[in-house]
């Protein structure tokens, strides 16, 4: 808005586009009369001739008669600073180049605005790291003793009470769903742990969640989708159903069983002949199939068996 030192001579008096004061264009380091100074001379291509200009700085009134305050720029007079003769330290081309960067980069300030200073180009927009090494995903025919995490965040900081840590099965005497981070102990540098007492001996399959967000309020989370004993349970097809699209004749279900194992699935006409028609590896425990193949009038069924190489 021109608060501070020479105003623009353009009819609005305000700095527009780009240029966020006399000296300082954003992302345009080349037109910046700030770095004009630093390196001494015009950086943009032009000359002072090339567009009419003000013969008192910020007086509209001593522009050319007839000029188009819209082609108004700013000419370089002076020498480069600091000046040679001030016994003030040259500034070396990196310092230089400093600025330069800083203008390029749109001017970034911090804002002294307490809600502001949050966001903009200082905000912290990076997720911090979580990483859950034990239980692993998968099948094990061991107990479960202990969850184990480590989390680190390098620009705005761990928010460490923001740990959660919730099981869709029971967990040291606490119901599904219940919230375990407060059995958490410190265990090394951003290091957790919790025990588990009574260990968990038998369990079809479970889901773990583990989140944590940093001072910004970035979250990550980690889900572990595990079985354990020495039983798992066997792929299920489930939840069959078509589109509600009169013209997506697709066909769904839903695959449910073992997670991390590979599975094949199988079709068939007649409940007689049965073909390979797809391998799912990666399996999480639940997936959704769609084969867009299926016409109305056609009749499939549909079967999942283990890969042997599991």
């Amino acid at each position: 808005d021109a608060k501070y030192g020479i105003p623009p001579v353009i009819r609005y008096g305000k700095w527009f586009g780009t240029n966020a004061s006399r000296y300082v264009r954003s992302f345009q380091s080349r037109r910046s009369l700030l770095i004009w100074k630093l390196f001494g001379r015009r950086l943009d291509g032009w000359t002072n001739e090339d567009h009419p200009t003000e013969t008192v700085p910020g007086d509209p009134n001593t522009l050319p008669e007839g000029a188009n305050d819209y082609l108004v720029d700013i000419d370089y007079h002076g020498t480069i600073m600091p000046p040679p003769d001030s016994g003030v330290p040259p500034l070396t081309e990196e310092e230089k180049m400093m600025f330069a960067r800083w203008i390029d980069l749109g001017a970034p300030i911090d804002s002294p605005d307490e809600v502001k200073s949050v966001f903009g180009w200082f905000a912290d927009d990076l997720r911090p790291a979580l990483a859950v090494s034990r239980p692993r995903s998968g099948r094990s025919e061991s107990p479960m003793t202990e969850i184990r995490i480590g989390a680190f965040d390098y620009y705005s900081g761990l928010d460490t009470e923001s740990i959660s840590v919730v099981a869709d099965f029971p967990i040291n005497g606490q119901p599904p769903g219940a919230e375990l981070a407060s059995f958490l102990v410190g265990d090394g540098d951003h290091i957790w742990k919790m025990d588990i007492d009574p260990p968990v001996m038998d369990l079809e399959r479970g889901l773990l969640t583990i989140s944590v967000k940093d001072s910004q309020g970035n979250i990550t989370s980690v889900e572990r989708t595990l079985s354990l004993g020495s039983g798992h349970p066997l792929p299920r097809i489930i939840n069959l159903g078509r589109s509600s699209h009169e013209e997506d004749l697709e066909f769904r279900f839903v695959l449910s069983g073992e997670p991390q194992m590979s599975f094949v699935i199988e079709r068939s006409a007649d409940l007689k002949l049965w073909e390979p028609w797809m391998t799912v590896t990666d399996f999480d425990g639940v997936q959704t199939i769609v084969d867009p193949e299926i016409h109305s009038e056609s009749g499939r069924f549909y079967r999942a068996k283990e890969l042997e190489d599991n």
